[in-house]
């Protein structure tokens, strides 16, 4: 008796190890995920404080084709040397040309220009914002800035 006694200890005792090695290795294979994701998740988050992010809006005046093209700041990071360029091949007339590019802004702030739109029959605005920032130099973004009349 003492026999099956000792040899069902010993199965006991080796069930037991082989279960925490089983669960062990799957607690080291999620704890390897979390930090992995954490890490993602950090990295993420330093580019995010690195970039900035431009939006434009537009506002029309009382004028015929006199508007403001506004730029914002939502990013978290300075904008620097921010101009733009019209991409549907028309001319964007400026009216004081000396303030693009624009040297800096901050996050959360805007700064208008003003403009002259001679092209009232279209009703779209297509530009592209082009900036510098920490993260890199050179950034893009392409707006489509709708006319309401």
């Amino acid at each position: 008796m003492e026999i099956i006694s000792l040899i069902i200890s010993i199965l006991t005792a080796i069930g037991g190890i082989f279960m925490f090695c089983r669960y062990d290795r799957k607690i080291k294979e999620q704890t390897k995920q979390i930090n992995d994701f954490t890490l993602k998740q950090q990295k993420e988050d330093e580019e995010l404080k690195r970039k900035a992010d431009l939006y434009a809006s537009l506002k029309l005046e009382g004028n015929l084709g006199a508007a403001k093209i506004i730029i914002t700041n939502k990013g978290k990071s300075v904008a620097r040397n921010i101009f733009i360029v019209r991409t549907d091949n028309k001319k964007l007339y400026i009216n004081e040309p000396s303030v693009l590019p624009y040297e800096f802004l901050y996050p959360n702030e805007d700064f208008p220009i003003e403009v002259a739109i001679n092209d009232f029959e279209v009703n779209k605005l297509n530009l592209t914002i082009v900036w510098d920032d920490d993260f890199a130099k050179g950034n893009q973004k392409d707006c489509i800035l709708t006319i309401m009349q």
